[in-house]
């Protein structure tokens, strides 16, 4: 069966298509998000961002892309409630995709109640309900994606908020022109291109009956890898696993030392920048050399990975983004799943509403 015809085949719920439209995404994003409007948290006041599952993805995008330049900090919280020590001067980004994720409305409550400056961005649902009902700053997006796919939309309206509040600089014409540069590399990852020139193609070939486990340094790559992690499980319904140097290295490490026939079915992907720390160069150097001869495999892949030059951190940023989600949809395929349903997280919302499996 060739390429087109598994995908006819497997990818029923058109999860391709998605990916195929992060430039058109980031476009409407940027275009629709220009009047969201929240005060700027100046230092030592943070920025805390709320979301679950894929809503969360861009918070961990954003907050890689400004923090070593960033006068405040930049906290992602996942969960029920805000940390203690966030109080009425911090600036609160409540975000779900669909408006009705239960941890991110318990964080919005608790966000007003203290006082917070809360912003929402959201397709809808009881979240949009409660922002219109509080009167708080809201940015509504398109409805009808899986979170995981508005990717392109929800990190670009924290990009915009980040530009106007001065805290990242790009002009609108080099915000189209990041979006001719992304479609080029996904013309290199499309499935037309399915040569050994297509690196999420053949990664996918290699992967069948592994389980990967992606690394990278505490810099830029840090979410990124989460979210290839993230997409595998979602997408290609698969365990993965995802871990940062350097910490890595004075733990996980020593759980390669005796895991003896395990080791054989991990694929180690190591995902590095040109910005990372030399230490954490050193050290994920080290590691390579010692997986490379115990593990299935291990394959290390940089952020300028498709050819240019010197692209800049947020098109390094984007381009592994691409990478991994049409690495995840491409090993769904091989192994004859439909990427889109998540049938476990749906029984999971189910138990919570009905109180049974």
């Amino acid at each position: 069966m060739n390429t087109k015809d598994r995908f006819k085949k497997y990818d029923r719920s058109g999860m391709l298509d998605n990916i195929l439209s992060l430039p058109d995404h980031i476009r409407e994003g940027w275009k629709m998000s220009g009047d969201f409007i929240l005060p700027r948290p100046s230092a030592p006041n943070p920025l805390v961002i709320c979301g679950m599952g894929g809503s969360a993805i861009g918070a961990f995008l954003i907050r890689d892309l400004i923090k070593r330049e960033c006068d405040f900090p930049i906290q992602v919280q996942r969960g029920y409630l805000l940390p203690p020590h966030v109080g009425s001067d911090a600036t609160v980004i409540c975000i779900s995709y669909s408006g009705n994720t239960q941890e991110v409305l318990k964080l919005f409550v608790d966000a007003a109640e203290r006082g917070c400056n809360t912003g929402v961005i959201t397709s809808g649902g009881d979240l949009a309900g409660e922002a219109a009902s509080r009167n708080v700053s809201m940015m509504k997006i398109r409805e009808g994606l899986p979170p995981r796919a508005a990717i392109g939309l929800l990190f670009t309206t924290l990009l915009h908020l980040m530009v106007n509040w001065g805290v990242y600089e790009i002009t609108e014409k080099e915000l189209k022109l990041l979006a001719e540069k992304i479609e080029f590399v996904i013309k290199k990852l499309a499935p037309v291109n399915n040569t050994r020139d297509n690196l999420a193609f053949g990664l996918s070939k290699k992967l069948c009956d592994r389980i990967p486990v992606i690394y990278a340094g505490d810099g830029l790559l840090e979410g990124i890898s989460y979210r290839w992690k993230c997409q595998f499980n979602e997408n290609s319904k698969i365990a993965a696993y995802s871990n940062i140097f350097p910490e890595l290295a004075h733990n996980e490490v020593m759980g390669w030392e005796s895991s003896g026939e395990i080791m054989k079915n991990l694929f180690f992907i190591f995902l590095t920048d040109c910005d990372d720390h030399p230490g954490v160069r050193k050290r994920m150097e080290a590691s390579y050399s010692m997986l490379a001869k115990s593990a299935a495999e291990a394959v290390m892949i940089g952020s300028s990975w498709y050819g240019d030059d010197s692209p800049g951190r947020l098109e390094r940023l984007i381009s592994m983004l691409a990478l991994g989600d049409f690495l995840s949809v491409y090993l769904a395929v091989r192994i004859g799943v439909d990427p889109t349903p998540v049938q476990n997280i749906e029984k999971i919302k189910k138990f919570l509403k009905m109180g049974e499996l």
